[in-house]
């Protein structure tokens, strides 16, 4: 009886020999982490330890960015977690992409703000009642 891997696989090399070996030790799982930080669009200096990351997303300023080892040190309580920042002090890295282009706004019609007249708070609202339309 043939199993499933012999009836779709070419009689080239069994499936367990075509896919390559899973790291063994640590410093073959480090280059691996250290080569996906490569592709990743977004660099900035880690919080902690000042070591540049790669970002999957732009950074805001506000929020702390951590390199991977500094955020599981976080995540199991060996350092403390940094406050958000109030100011917008980082410096930020443009993405590895070509198009540094800034986007216009399309205009959209009738996006204008439209004048409803004088605004009131909750509780006067609630104290005038339901008013009744007619229409």
């Amino acid at each position: 009886m043939a199993t499933r891997s012999d009836k779709y696989s070419s009689d080239d090399k069994p499936i367990q020999d075509r896919h390559a070996p899973a790291p063994k030790d640590d410093a073959q799982k480090n280059e691996m982490r250290e080569s996906s930080d490569d592709n990743l669009p977004y660099k900035a200096d880690c919080d902690v330890c000042g070591e540049k990351t790669g970002l999957s997303f732009e950074p805001d300023g506000k929020r702390p960015i951590y390199c991977k080892s500094c955020l599981k040190k976080v995540r199991s309580g060996e350092i403390p977690r940094m406050e958000p920042k109030s100011g917008n002090n980082r410096k930020k890295e443009s993405p590895s992409k070509a198009s540094e282009i800034p986007e216009e706004k399309p205009n959209i019609p009738g996006s204008d703000a439209i004048e409803t007249g004088p605004s009131i708070s909750l509780s006067d609202a609630l104290s005038q009642g339901v008013q009744k339309f007619n229409g």
